[in-house]
């Protein structure tokens, strides 16, 4: 959709103010069976404000400020589900005074002197007493990495509205709840807020009926379980020597380094849907991620070996090592533990068998986009080609790592169905992705800037980009309609943490 042009207007006074979200609360209450799951995108936010525009007849210079309070209405519970001590203040610097502030800038924004001369000290020390992170900063790189870490997993941002409308779609695609206070009055010197609206805002009680999955510490629970020392149990427990050459070598090549996105995919899609949700996670949740990682580092030992790759993770690839029979039968053990592990957990058979036939079809796709690739070795692909071989070869492993884990939550067919369409337009995104990080480029090696310019003469960087960019947002277009909170927001951020 073209984004409108939108006009910026904050009415002065703040009965003007109140009556309007008065009267759009009460809208949106009356239509919440009907409202979207938040993260929600510009083009949806613009038609609901158009509508209420409309219905009762307001100017349309308020739709930034409508816009904005729809947004605020359906990230508040949310933010309500956040710890005080993981919520951010962000506030400007440009509501201290302009002539009087005793402050300073270090690199994080601007320190308080608590000298009183405008709003800032009020706001900032009520905040902290509830155990706010508080940065008076513009637009800082800080936040960034604070989510990153999972030190803040909501925000409360104060800004003109130009500001709001930049940031918007970077916070949306992060997924973090955040809501707004747009200035009273802007200009980038001496500003004002609304302080009333603002420490309303920052009071929000915790609410733990709406707190979200916690991703850092699923990452951290999943990476655990591939240490050498809990692999290597896991094998006993199987009644598989681990002390083996090669339940050995094959121990090692597991714990060696990796993003485990697949796993922790598995993980927290389980995590988003479970209504159980305990501290630990079950067996059968950790046996099938860990069998997912498994088909993963398998295939990358039979890659490592169709490319004649030397080392991996800055370590010898197991061909290099050992050599390639040692190597095809180091993956082919991994598949069979693999499998095994899926079989013998203690789930329904029903849903063994579903998850089983879900992961076999994804060994048969990835297989046979494999050899479409290597049919190709030393000759020309055209671009729609190329694509077609990564969705084959890539998205299967996305695929079968988000429905293994919707499978054990108990999803419906729906859910089921958009995680399928997701998985092939983001597999197709990773895999352009991981073409550009790829600074060494062959010119007849098979990737997406090479078959750019194949189709047109001419390597793009650029191009690649824009594909990049298109597939990323296809696969956020299977997720709008996801009527679970936390499922989407978790999707939104699988979306975003990989493929940018």
């Amino acid at each position: 959709m073209y984004k409108p042009e939108l006009q910026y207007i904050m009415p002065l006074d703040s009965d003007t103010r109140n009556e309007i979200s008065d009267i759009l609360n009460a809208w949106l209450n009356s239509n919440s069976s009907t409202l979207p799951v938040p993260p929600v995108e510009f083009d949806t936010l613009y038609k609901l404000a158009k509508e209420f525009i409309s219905l009762h007849n307001l100017d349309d210079g308020y739709i930034a400020l409508i816009m904005v309070l729809i947004s605020n209405h359906l990230w508040m519970p949310w933010l309500q589900g956040v710890p005080y001590d993981k919520r951010l203040l962000l506030l400007p610097n440009c509501l201290a005074s302009s002539d009087k502030c005793q402050g300073y800038n270090d690199q994080f924004g601007l320190v308080c002197k608590k000298c009183g001369s405008c709003d800032i000290l009020n706001i900032e020390e009520k905040a902290k007493a509830l155990g706010y992170i508080v940065l008076i900063a513009e637009g800082s790189p800080v936040v960034a990495e604070l989510i990153k870490t999972g030190q803040i997993r909501g925000i409360i941002g104060v800004s003109c509205f130009e500001a709001l409308d930049k940031v918007f779609e970077h916070i949306n695609n992060a997924a973090v709840p955040a809501v707004a206070v747009p200035l009273n009055k802007d200009g980038c010197k001496d500003t004002k807020v609304d302080s009333k609206w603002l420490l309303d805002l920052i009071s929000a009680p915790f609410d733990t009926t709406k707190q979200q999955s916690d991703f850092n510490w699923i990452k951290d629970q999943v990476c655990n379980w591939f240490s050498y020392e809990n692999i290597a149990a896991l094998f006993e427990k199987m009644e598989i020597d681990s002390n083996e050459e090669t339940s050995q070598i094959s121990i090692d090549w597991i714990a060696r380094d990796g993003k485990r996105h697949r796993p922790i995919m598995t993980a927290a899609v389980y995590d988003c849907l479970c209504k159980d949700k305990n501290t630990v996670f079950p067996k059968s949740i950790i046996h099938t991620s860990v069998a997912i990682e498994f088909f993963h580092k398998a295939s990358l030992v039979h890659d490592d070996i169709e490319d004649n790759d030397n080392e991996r993770y800055g370590l010898p690839t197991i061909n290099n090592q050992y050599g390639d029979a040692f190597a095809i039968n180091i993956g082919d053990f991994l598949i069979g533990t693999g499998y095994r592990l899926i079989a013998e957990q203690c789930s329904p058979s029903t849903i063994v068998n579903k998850i089983l036939i879900e992961i076999a079809k994804a060994h048969q796709q990835l297989s046979s986009g494999q050899g479409a690739e290597l049919a190709l070795v030393g000759n020309k692909c055209d671009l729609d080609r190329l694509l077609n071989i990564y969705r084959d070869k890539t998205s299967p492993a996305f695929r079968v790592a988000l429905l293994s884990g919707a499978i054990l939550g108990g999803a419906d067919n729906d859910t089921l169905e958009m995680l399928t369409i997701l998985s092939d337009d983001l597999g197709i995104a990773y895999q352009i992705k991981d073409d550009l990080e790829d600074t060494d480029n062959d010119v007849n090696q098979l990737n997406i800037l090479n078959a750019i310019a194949n189709n047109g003469k001419k390597i793009s960087v650029a191009k690649a980009e824009l594909l990049l960019n298109e597939y990323r947002k296809k696969a956020r277009m299977a997720i709008p309609n996801c009527s679970i909170p936390q499922l989407k927001f978790l999707l939104t951020r699988i979306i975003t943490k990989i493929t940018e």
